[in-house]
């Protein structure tokens, strides 16, 4: 029986996080073959090393008698469908989250500034808008992971409510893990298109706005999104109540959260 696809030893991590050990598999021509497993086990991961969007950091790959270090000739026989969209390690932070909008049909809206809009004054500067409304990445290291935290620019971590959440102190990542994680640089740090096992969250400060500005990948852009398209461009997993700060500048209660996650499990979620 001819071996469609083998497997040998793979390894891959992003970061200091390790999400495929040794993976072995061979599957024959005619066989259905199904990943089990948590969310972050490295099914996608897999799938994305075998259709060439990732690099291997250890073992070999072959799909149908070909290694596909050798040549990308084998995609050509090869139909696929990934969950969430799929990116090239070969292109910068910016030119994936291009791409991503292109998918969209977003890619015109990006605002690019002559100024720098690094922190959220500069900006709100740079839009025209007040500082609450630039949609704020916040990074933070969790269990060996990336977690990101969107929040409006008024808004501050509550370390109470974080830990309530998260289930340990708020640790923000180094400038340099920031890089190794997103791909992006601090003050352009971009709440989608963000490599596998980077998980985002959306804080409910920001649900007091129709649109909102986030960052598009660099020190000098951002694009307007309302709440419900930064949710799904994020592929968050939901809206928390992580800020405060926020409630004091408003005269006016605060939309209801929607989906609001009370509480993460520390095995499934973080």
């Amino acid at each position: 029986m001819e071996t469609i696809l083998q497997v040998n030893a793979v390894k891959k991590h992003y970061g200091p996080v390790q999400v495929l050990r040794q993976c072995t598999l061979e599957i024959q021509a005619g066989e259905i073959y199904g990943l089990l497993g948590i969310n972050g086990a490295g099914k996608t991961s897999l799938m994305k090393l075998v259709l060439g969007l990732q690099k291997l950091d250890g073992g070999n790959i072959f799909v149908l008698g070909r290694e596909i270090r050798d040549s990308p000739a084998y995609l050509a026989q090869v139909g696929s469908i990934i969950e969430t969209p799929s990116f090239y390690e070969h292109l910068t932070a910016q030119a994936l989250l291009t791409m991503h909008l292109a998918y969209l049909g977003r890619e015109g809206d990006i605002l690019e500034f002559p100024v720098s809009s690094a922190t959220v004054e500069l900006a709100a500067q740079a839009v025209g808008v007040i500082p609450a409304r630039i949609a704020k990445t916040l990074s933070f290291l969790v269990e060996g992971g990336c977690v990101l935290v969107v929040a409006a620019g008024d808004a501050k971590i509550d370390n109470s409510k974080y830990k309530a959440i998260f289930h340990t102190k708020a640790k923000m990542l180094t400038p340099e893990q920031v890089s190794d994680f997103t791909g992006h640089t601090i003050g352009g740090v971009c709440p989608f298109a963000n490599p596998e096992g980077v998980k985002t969250y959306l804080d409910v400060s920001l649900q007091r706005f129709g649109t909102v500005f986030p960052a598009a990948g660099s020190s000098n852009s951002a694009i307007e999104l309302t709440c419900d398209e930064l949710a799904d461009y994020a592929h968050s997993l939901g809206w928390i109540d992580v800020c405060k700060g926020w409630q004091e500048s408003i005269s006016f209660p605060p939309s209801p959260p929607i989906g609001l996650v009370d509480k993460i499990s520390e095995k499934d979620q973080v």
